[in-house]
């Protein structure tokens, strides 16, 4: 009895020891895993020609950053400003949103008449083309509308008329990825009616590009839908009350829609329309630059957290070279998106790594798994959002500036060192 009593406290004693020593080495297996990976990404960074690089990752699923590097440096984001355009438009303008062109009078309509100016106004919807405008006239057609018994007048006040961002550079006139932020916008470009007066160092034929010869177009729709306009067409802003004055609109699409446009081919005249329509709309004033970044300011210090004294941001696209963002204020942002009741419709919008928009022919090995916001300005390179790894989503940015490289497009930066850290944390 004493014999047994004896053999079964040693098998107590041999399992208690055993299982101590299982639970120092699974333990010794995580620490050594969290080690390798700072030393794996660490020697991705440091293999490559980037003189400054901020990253930083964080795990839902442990609710902690696993990883960073310069995470609370300032670096110029280049497109990356578009994850924070995009939340800015769903918080204050909603996913349901539609820009409304509005035709209307400030008169009354008679009969096969309007007796009064005809107005069109813009709502900065960067989605307008030639052919909606075309679909107004001819619904005015349609009603019986004949002639216009005053002048036609195009109704820009929306927006103001700084058409560029400060820090925008004079190179990007004439890019065909840069346009005027206009209220009224066709085809991509602004509505021209007056003769724009500009310094004479501006490339005209560039200049031109970026203008929509109004006058001619308006002219053009009078002509084929037989409506005689007794007046001239005009520059002049709408005064009164709106909704009593509306014979006809055209609304575009719901705004996540045209969000997923603006991040999966990363417009740039779509971020910034959705930049201004956003400070016009919360503040119920014209929208410019500075009430875009006033409400910027107050949607990441009250919703977020995010200081404003500690960010710097000028406009929706990603083109001006005052914008300074950290990859920790990055992560923080795509961490509060991920418990907003919108998230599956913002990570809809972002590019997949192998299957489309600027993402498409990157880590195609990875795909579904991937889901981010590129950006690229010369010398800056950027990769932000979310990748499915195991059970767990993690949330990561990475900033590189003042890399060397002959091109934005150098493998050295996008491909070694951006996907090779989301393919190591993938797998």
């Amino acid at each position: 009895m004493i014999f047994f009593k004896c053999f079964i406290k040693k098998i107590i004693i041999f399992s208690l020891i055993l299982n101590i020593n299982v639970f120092v080495v699974f333990a010794g297996v995580k620490d050594l895993s969290s080690k390798n990976l700072v030393k794996k990404i660490d020697a991705i960074i440091s293999k490559h020609l980037v003189l400054h690089t901020g990253v930083e990752i964080y795990s839902t699923k442990k609710k902690k950053v696993i990883y960073s590097k310069n995470q609370n440096q300032l670096f110029i984001p280049a497109s990356n400003t578009k994850i924070f355009s995009s939340l800015l438009a769903l918080d204050v303008l909603g996913k349901d949103y539609r820009f409304e062109t509005l035709i209307l009078t400030d008169g009354y309509l008679g009969l096969n008449s309007v007796e009064g100016n005809l107005y069109i106004v813009g709502s900065g919807d960067p989605s307008l083309t030639s052919i909606d405008v075309d679909s107004l006239f001819k619904s005015l057609q349609k009603i019986g509308i004949k002639k216009i018994n005053g002048d036609f007048c195009v109704d820009k006040g929306v927006f103001d008329s700084e058409y560029f961002a400060p820090g925008s550079t004079i190179d990007c006139i004439g890019q065909s990825w840069f346009n005027f932020v206009d209220s009224l916008i066709i085809d991509r470009k602004s509505v021209s009616i007056n003769q724009v007066n500009c310094v004479n160092f501006i490339n005209e034929k560039k200049l031109d590009a970026m203008f929509f010869d109004g006058i001619k177009f308006f002219e053009y729709l009078f002509a084929k839908y037989n409506i005689v306009l007794n007046g001239k067409i005009v520059c002049k802003n709408f005064i009164g009350d709106k909704k009593a004055a509306i014979i006809l609109s055209h609304k575009s699409k719901k705004l996540y829609e045209l969000l997923s446009v603006m991040m999966k081919d990363s417009d740039n005249l779509y971020a910034d329309c959705m930049f201004k329509k956003a400070g016009s709309v919360k503040y119920n004033s014209v929208g410019t630059w500075e009430s875009g970044l006033e409400a910027l300011k107050n949607f990441l210090k009250n919703k977020v957290g995010i200081s404003s004294s500690k960010i710097k941001i000028y406009d929706g696209s990603g083109l001006s070279r005052y914008n300074l963002v950290s990859a920790e204020q990055i992560v923080k942002l795509l961490s509060w998106a991920y418990k907003q009741t919108y998230y599956d419709c913002f990570i809809s919008i972002l590019s997949v790594a192998g299957v489309d928009g600027t993402l498409k022919n990157r880590m195609v090995d990875l795909a579904p798994n991937v889901k981010a916001k590129t950006g690229s300005l010369a010398g800056v390179s950027a990769l932000s959002g979310y990748i499915k790894a195991c059970d767990d989503t993690l949330v990561f940015s990475i900033l590189n500036g003042g890399y060397i490289s002959k091109s934005i497009n150098s493998p050295s930066c996008k491909l070694e060192l951006e996907d090779a850290i989301c393919r190591l944390l993938a797998n």
